[in-house]
């Protein structure tokens, strides 16, 4: 019996793994794996990018279309596969900066607080608190940031190209295995393809100003190159008025500013004023006396004068000029004072600034004839030719021994013309600051 257990039990032991195997061959199937991380291809990249626009307050400005290249290597040969968004209204990733000027030769990458974002950006004249920005003083540039976006592609951002400064080109750095044959074509390239083009002399010619980068050529003359965003010159107002005497009849020459003080209580100009508004006022010879009726007895009764010309200006006095620079609400419109309507300009602690200095190399003081005021201009050829004599003066004598008056005039002074000031109100033109344009300035490579 015990030789039979034996028999019988590798018998079994067969028997069983025929029907093991039998029952794995019959469910076999077929297995697939999970897929793995999406597959990546390259970043987008813009090559070059410059802005386009006037560098003044109030000024729009936007990404040139000119100086301006997108490119992701991922790009079907002669397609748009990859879509470039960059630059969409909608889609885009554009910050805009106002800085120092000296921050153009900061660090990047520029600082989190956008003042504006989108495709375009007006300049402003106030900061993002509301304070009137001084762009006459502070020098402010413009700088931006734009990222590289694809619509479709993956990864569809790229690394952002910073401007420092909006006169300067810049773009992404290109892969140094890139073709140029693959690279954008762009209109009178200013640089290398596949260079890094933040080198100093790569400039938008786009963006223009005082500031920006005009040609000599250029009609509205040439610019200096910093990318400073100077103030426009309709926001520059001039006050004419008798200049302050100290007791021995000299001019009062302000300790501060090297300037001549202006008498307010006895203005003759003001392009401050609420010109719509009049007052009354006595009219007096030189001397001060009450002018007389035909009968050469009665006193004429009070005259209505405009605020902008508010006071008679004599012979034998001495004239001073100031110009400021009206303050401006977030819309550029001037800001004017409650009671008076007068414009509001900007102070220095309570005083208001007289910019005048950054002029006086542009002004000249006219003499017109009667009836010419607010606009006077010069009457004869011969006027024309002396007006050299007060070029470049801020103050402005009127005597009954005047060669200039005889050329105008039918009497030997000044009677019967009106005064005036003409200047240069772009800030920066060569002749404010007497000298010629400036180099343009110089930008560090990354």
């Amino acid at each position: 019996m015990t030789m039979m257990k034996k028999m019988i039990k590798p018998a079994l032991l067969a028997l069983a793994i025929s029907m093991t195997l039998g029952s794995t061959l019959a469910t076999a199937a077929e297995r697939n794996t999970t897929g793995t991380l999406a597959i990546h291809g390259f970043q987008p990249l813009l090559p070059l990018v410059g802005a386009k626009g006037e560098l003044k307050p109030g000024a729009e400005v936007t990404i040139s279309d000119e100086y301006y290249a997108y490119f992701d290597r991922d790009n079907k040969p002669g397609t748009d596969s990859e879509k470039d968004i960059s630059k969409d209204e909608e889609k885009a990733i554009i910050q805009w900066y106002i800085r120092n000027e000296s921050d153009a030769a900061a660090a990047l990458p520029l600082p989190a607080d956008a003042w504006g974002t989108g495709l375009t950006f007006t300049i402003p004249f106030v900061d993002k608190d509301g304070n009137d920005i001084d762009y006459a003083n502070e020098r402010k540039i413009l700088s931006f940031r734009i990222v590289p976006l694809t619509e479709n592609g993956l990864p569809d951002i790229g690394k952002a190209v910073e401007v420092k400064n909006s006169v300067i080109l810049a773009g992404s750095v290109v892969p140094t295995d890139v073709p140029p044959s693959e690279l954008p074509v762009i209109p009178d390239n200013p640089y290398t393809p596949g260079e890094d083009p933040t080198a100093p002399g790569d400039r938008t010619p786009e963006v223009t100003g005082p500031g920006g980068n005009n040609p000599p050529t250029d009609p509205d003359g040439p610019s200096d190159g910093s990318g400073v965003i100077y103030p426009s010159g309709d926001g520059f107002l001039v006050r004419i008025a008798y200049a302050k005497l100290d007791t021995n009849g000299a001019v009062i020459i302000n300790a501060t500013t090297g300037l001549p003080e202006l008498d307010l209580d006895r203005i003759v100009y003001d392009d401050l004023a609420d010109a719509t508004k009049t007052k009354l006022i006595d009219p007096v010879d030189a001397y001060g006396n009450r002018l007389l009726d035909a009968d050469g007895i009665t006193e004429l009764a009070q005259i209505p004068v405009s605020l902008k010309t508010p006071t008679i200006p004599t012979v034998k006095a001495q004239y001073a000029v100031a110009i400021y620079e009206a303050k401006r609400d977030e819309n550029g419109n001037f800001l004017r004072d409650a009671t008076t309507n007068a414009v509001l300009v900007k102070e220095d602690e309570g005083v208001p600034i007289n910019m005048v200095g950054a002029f006086k190399n542009s002004i000249k003081w006219t003499l017109g004839a009667s009836g010419q005021q607010g606009a006077p201009t010069l009457t004869t050829p011969a006027s024309n030719e002396l007006m050299s004599e007060f070029d470049g003066e801020l103050i402005f004598n009127t005597q009954e021994n005047n060669d200039v008056a005889k050329a105008v005039s039918s009497v030997a002074s000044e009677q019967g013309l009106v005064i005036g000031v003409t200047f240069e109100d772009n800030i920066a033109a060569p002749i404010n600051r007497g000298t010629a344009p400036a180099a343009p300035i110089e930008t560090p490579a990354e």
